[in-house]
């Protein structure tokens, strides 16, 4: 196994837990056009949540040449500096060997975690191991993969080997499906859930896509988009859709400064 170790900053154990989500995405690069190089992108998020209230963050972050993220600052509201986090790839620019986060609070002050991950001979996710500010092993999480590299098994355990649970992952490739099945830790199954692989899938009959190739329609969800002259979009809003009739969750706007 390839890794290496990073030193990495969170606040808690259950705010950046890996799960199978996070493992099929962990080398995904950002949502951008890959023929004009980004060194930073400034994201201003506007959430309108279901109990009437708006949230607003901003995001800073600077990318490498295979336009993925290297670091990334995140504000509050007031604009305050809330977190800070750094991530380290392989000399290809594009896999992802650990990441860092900062994370500043009112009550608990500055905190800093660490982290790594690990692949197999196939270049697969099959393990990330986390640390806390002393450098103490508080989580491993291991991935069983199959023949396409996806993850079928995830298995949680605090740095003495004691389980926080488990996901296990059946994929429907033709279907474009996945379910998952989530464990406690004492091995009892407590939810499952459907989704898509991919839902960029243009085999995928609820998806529509606009020109430029991002989707605009999918089964639950609508987007609009406004796009500079390098086709990236610089605005998206989403809409969830409830009964027929589009309801706003989010817009998010964008400042991209290219490399050249």
């Amino acid at each position: 196994m390839k890794y290496i170790t990073l030193l990495l900053c969170f606040i808690t154990a259950t705010g950046y837990a890996q799960n199978v989500s996070t493992a099929l995405n962990l080398n995904k690069s950002e949502d951008l056009r890959s023929d004009y190089p980004v060194s930073e992108v400034t994201t201003h998020v506007t959430f309108y949540n279901t109990n009437g209230t708006i949230e607003k963050k901003k995001y800073v972050a600077t990318l490498n040449a295979q336009n993925r993220v290297i670091s990334e600052q995140r504000f509050n509201e007031e604009g305050t500096l809330t977190e800070r986090l750094t991530w380290q790839y392989d000399s290809t620019g594009v896999k992802n060997m650990g990441r860092k986060l900062e994370r500043w609070h009112k009550l608990l002050g500055y905190t800093c975690e660490t982290s790594f991950h690990e692949y197999d001979a196939k270049e697969y996710l099959v393990k990330t191991v986390e640390k806390d500010k002393n450098q103490q092993i508080f989580r491993i999480t291991m991935m069983k993969n199959d023949e396409q590299g996806n993850t079928v098994e995830l298995i949680t355990t605090d740095g003495k080997g004691n389980p926080y649970g488990m996901e296990q992952v059946a994929y429907d490739y033709p279907n474009n499906t996945m379910t998952t099945q989530y464990y406690n830790n004492n091995g009892e199954m407590i939810s499952e859930t459907l989704g898509k692989i991919n839902y960029t899938n243009n085999d995928d009959s609820d998806i529509q896509k606009n020109k430029q190739g991002d989707v605009i329609q999918s089964s639950d969800y609508a987007y609009e988009y406004k796009y500079d002259k390098k086709g990236n979009w610089t605005f998206k809003t989403v809409y969830k859709i409830k009964l027929g009739k589009r309801v706003k969750q989010s817009e998010t706007g964008r400042r991209i400064k290219y490399s050249n």
